[in-house]
């Protein structure tokens, strides 16, 4: 969980409001957001539940549990 500490770092409040100033800010704003949000998305979908399913995914099952 270390990626999703590094990329949540940045996302302090004199970021944000830093950010908000004008419209081109916020634009470039939300294209970073985006970018890592889905840095996150990857880091959680990665982590496997071992509990859950301890043998992970066969290969007809993960095209759609692993969404």
């Amino acid at each position: 969980m270390d990626e999703i500490r590094e990329v949540l770092k940045k996302y302090d409040e004199s970021f944000v409001g830093d950010n908000l100033g004008s419209m081109e800010r916020i634009n470039a704003f939300a294209l970073t957001f985006y970018k890592d949000v889905a840095e996150i998305y990857d880091a959680i979908t990665r982590v496997r539940n071992i509990e859950r399913n301890p043998t992970g995914f066969s290969i007809h099952d993960a095209p759609v549990l692993g969404l």
